[in-house]
């Protein structure tokens, strides 16, 4: 069993979150493990599986936050130094991530987030985020005091809010910004089934996702460059049709304003 399955193996017997939740969250848990070993290359720039997602769903019984948990808890047991804080100053930020390249921020409450992003010592880190979320070769962050680069960035960002809380808060000034377009967003009001006592987890099968997850990062790590991964005809043919599909729908049907939302939609399905 490979992990995006034993994972969801796992989330689907210990939760009865909506599936689409572990299917993602999956996803962007191996991407973080890979890193900047695994890159494809779109023209000039190269596509890393980082992710940033926002898990939506309806306040109540749809257990984002434990959705989230399961992850953050696999990434602890391989490498905790992978998780970074969620409460910093900026130039606490950029020493962190200077030492490590490569992590997650995981933020169960994204009004978190956002709230924190308006605090007057922390002006400029929305636009951080927005930048390295293409992880350049190097980012270069000026502070009055000091200057900070991060040298190859691999920066993910996993997080959830209510769908009432992101539709009523969120303005067309934060959507024409650019750091809400990074984000893939996953929303779903289909659960499973609904569990009063949720199963105590198995250990065996526990261990078996961390055993695979491990085994990505080891291989992430003992690689000293970057490999390029290629599609081959039958994938390139899927490809260009969805693409085409797309972009003419991208034109001619989504509001101008909230066109930006769906920009990186073709990032993200390369990194899938």
């Amino acid at each position: 069993m490979n992990f995006l399955d034993a994972y969801r193996k796992y989330s689907v017997e210990v939760t009865d979150a909506p599936l689409d939740f572990a299917k993602f969250i999956s996803i962007a848990t191996a991407g973080i493990l890979i890193g900047r070993s695994r890159f494809i290359q779109l023209g000039h720039q190269r596509i890393y599986p980082n992710f940033y997602v926002v898990v939506l769903a309806p306040s109540g019984l749809y257990r984002k936050t434990t959705s989230l948990s399961i992850s953050q808890s696999i990434v602890r047991a391989v490498d905790n130094t992978k998780l970074y804080a969620t409460d910093f100053s900026q130039e606490k930020l950029m020493e962190i991530m200077q030492e490590n390249t490569t992590g997650i921020f995981y933020y169960f409450e994204f009004k978190t987030l956002h709230s924190m992003m308006k605090k007057d010592y922390l002006v400029g880190v929305k636009s951080m985020f927005t930048e390295i979320f293409d992880s350049p070769e190097e980012q270069k962050v000026e502070r009055k005091t000091q200057s900070y680069i991060i040298r190859s960035p691999c920066v993910s960002l996993l997080s959830a809010t209510t769908i009432d809380w992101f539709t009523e808060s969120i303005k067309d000034s934060d959507i024409e910004g650019g750091f809400l377009a990074r984000f893939l967003y996953v929303h779903s009001r289909k659960k499973p089934r609904n569990d009063a006592f949720p199963k105590d987890p198995d250990p065996d099968q526990w261990r078996e996702v961390v055993a695979l997850a491990d085994e990505i990062q080891k291989l992430a790590i003992t690689e000293t460059t970057s490999s390029q991964m290629k599609f081959d005809d039958d994938a390139k043919e899927i490809y260009i049709k969805w693409y085409k599909h797309f972009s003419d729908r991208f034109e001619s049907e989504f509001n101008p304003l909230y066109r930006s939302l769906f920009a990186r939609f073709q990032s993200y399905v390369l990194k899938i």
